[in-house]
């Protein structure tokens, strides 16, 4: 997969070299990633078709218990890590922002998550237009994103 930009790049580059070092970051915060799943759960009922953009491992489109769950990450170790996680839940190794990634997946769906995703989207009112035709009428879009100036209170 070619990534459109230096800055895409350089993400995925630290996210591949320190996956494991994010895997122990992900275990000492882990209150706060359980509260942004209970929060998640209560906007989002069971049983629902979820597509969550810039899934990780799949930790939180699993806990979400969709009926049909499709997570997109632009990490193919990442990925692999999600499919062995959660075998039940469809991956999409691709850049959730590139055409070609979103018209391989079949919609319509009832939820589409962006979950601390957004900030890293080099044009997020194009990828927000991109993911239209995996919407239906009464489909909800779920954006959340932690704002480091939530930090400095």
């Amino acid at each position: 997969m070619q990534l459109s930009s230096p800055r895409k790049r350089d993400l995925l580059d630290h996210y591949e070299a320190n996956g494991d070092e994010l895997d122990r970051w992900r275990e000492f915060n882990v209150a706060y990633h359980e509260d942004d799943r209970k929060f998640m759960r209560f906007l989002i009922p069971p049983g629902k078709r979820v597509l969550e953009l810039g899934c990780g491992r799949g930790d939180l489109l699993a806990a979400l218990e969709p009926s049909y769950g499709v997570g997109v990450d632009f990490s193919a170790s990442t990925i692999a890590k999600a499919n062995a996680l959660y075998p039940d839940l469809h991956f999409v190794f691709g850049d959730a922002e590139e055409p070609d990634t979103l018209t391989s997946i079949e919609g319509p769906f009832d939820y589409i998550v962006l979950a601390d995703t957004i900030g890293m989207f080099e044009d997020i009112d194009g990828t927000l237009r991109l993911i239209h035709h995996l919407c239906a009428p009464s489909t909800r879009i779920v954006i959340s994103y932690y704002s480091h100036l939530w930090s400095r209170c």
